[in-house]
């Protein structure tokens, strides 16, 4: 029986964006040490940036996974919603080790983006404006075993207030404490927005096979008790639907020591945002998790010589599964 290990890792704004220097060798470096460290044989990888220009390519990813056992790995990776290229800050990417039969996106496909008329600070009222910031990212995988196994690669909107849609920080600078609300709750919509579309896929994949080998990875901006983890989880305790049981997802987090169990440091505080949840027929094969957060910087005061040694200020998840 062949084992399989899947990991997550936001990449924090890793590439080129407008108004910033290039990425440095030394964030490149870290980076590639604890990829090669987590050994994965499926990678789901956060916040790729590919630049402002007209033509938008992920060099970075290449970059990145140049001269790593990853080189040659299968590659999926997002893009726009309407130009089909890379978006021009963080792209998600799937990589695998075997054969991805099937990928696709998801961008308010599942779920509409939310009329939300009460926001009157929202400046351009826009469709666009209330759309997901980013897709979701999904492909099958055939294991060596033969069987499908989905993986589903995600980044929710944090639930900030700090700017509105287009702008500047300047000029999206809230003059009155409801224009801040207004836009915090906006991203909070999002978010959950998001994690119901990763719910209405789910049960699309548990109606073909209520038996699906699915895990869903990423940065979730959501700690486990949280709206977005408990919409993708339908834990019974929530649902009050035994019968759904097998619908449900099981974080592989509660595998790892409760000390041990974050993925970013916020002014001290640990915070779980950065997960692996596994289908019930996924989870009952788990193995064994990890979090590498020994040494993780805290965000709240890092700087950018921090990031190029760090490599991120998140950590990386991952779990071993039999196959």
């Amino acid at each position: 029986m062949t084992r399989f290990r899947i990991a997550t890792y936001n990449l924090e704004d890793l590439g080129p964006r407008r108004g910033r220097r290039e990425t440095s060798d030394g964030q490149i470096r870290a980076l590639q040490s604890h990829l090669d460290d987590l050994d994965a044989d499926i990678l789901c990888l956060q916040e790729l940036n590919a630049g402002p220009e007209k033509t938008r390519k992920l060099d970075i990813l290449d970059r990145l996974l140049g001269g790593t056992r990853y080189a040659e790995f299968a590659r999926l990776v997002s893009s726009g919603r309407v130009h089909k290229r890379p978006m021009d800050v963080h792209n998600l990417s799937i990589l695998s080790r075997w054969p991805i039969e099937e990928g696709r996106q998801y961008w308010n496909d599942l779920v509409p983006p939310p009329l939300i008329a009460c926001l009157a600070s929202e400046a351009d009222g826009t469709d666009d404006a209330r759309y997901w910031d980013r897709p979701i990212l999904h492909a099958a995988v055939r294991l060596p075993s033969g069987e499908p196994l989905h993986v589903i690669n995600v980044h929710f909107k944090a639930p900030r207030g700090g700017t509105s849609t287009g702008g500047t920080p300047e000029s999206n600078a809230a003059a009155r404490i409801s224009d801040w609300a207004d836009r915090f709750f906006l991203s909070a919509v999002k978010r959950a927005g998001q994690a119901l579309e990763v719910r209405h896929l789910l049960d699309r994949l548990f109606d073909a096979d209520d038996r699906a080998l699915i895990a869903v990875c990423g940065d979730c901006n959501a700690e486990t008790l949280e709206v977005p983890l408990r919409l993708i989880c339908g834990a019974v305790r929530d649902t009050e639907a035994p019968d759904t049981a097998f619908r449900s997802l099981r974080p592989v987090e509660t595998a790892i020591a409760e000390s041990r169990r974050f993925s970013i440091l916020h002014e001290g505080r640990p915070v779980l945002v950065d997960h692996i949840l596994a289908s019930h027929a996924l989870a009952a094969r788990l193995v064994s998790a990890e979090i590498d957060n020994v040494g993780l910087p805290d965000e709240a005061d890092a700087t950018e010589a921090t990031i190029r040694r760090a490599g991120s200020l998140h950590a990386p998840v991952s779990a071993l599964f039999d196959g």
